[in-house]
């Protein structure tokens, strides 16, 4: 009985194909809607968020702009998008109108979280900076229109 020879393999084994990563990048996605609430009246949002997917949706820093009857805002934080909307942010608001107790040409920063589904509500808390009449605190709610 005789074995046969032992050869080496002479073919190499194709490396495996690169995992897919495309689900994984950041994108930009932009968000809006209508808002009310005190102090800047009735007014209208929109934002840019750096979205990463998620299991769940969409998470990223968020940069936000509004403007109302009363006065503007510029918002930066972090959102998430699932089953509706969650947004973490500190606000800087310009007052131009009063509203309410707080008078016209006052600026304000503060802390705010906004929670919706297509009709949704945010809570803030703002200090007034420098200067001025009126409240030096502002607690607000509003409700919004959009996501």
């Amino acid at each position: 009985m005789t074995a046969a020879p032992l050869r080496a393999q002479d073919t190499e084994t194709p490396a495996p194909a690169p995992a897919d990563t495309s689900s994984a990048k950041t994108k930009p996605r932009l968000f809006g809607g209508l808002r009310y609430g005190a102090p800047l009246g009735g007014s209208i949002y929109g934002a840019v968020m750096l979205a990463r997917p998620n299991a769940l949706g969409y998470t990223g820093p968020t940069l936000a702009a509004e403007v109302g009857r009363d006065g503007m805002r510029a918002s930066l934080g972090a959102g998430a998008v699932w089953f509706g909307s969650q947004r973490a942010q500190v606000s800087v608001i310009r007052t131009w109108d009063p509203h309410g107790d707080v008078r016209a040409d006052q600026t304000y920063i503060g802390p705010e979280i906004a929670v919706g589904m297509i009709l949704g509500v945010t809570i803030g808390h703002y200090w007034r900076v420098g200067d001025g009449e009126g409240p030096a605190r502002v607690f607000a709610i509003g409700s919004y229109l959009g996501i």
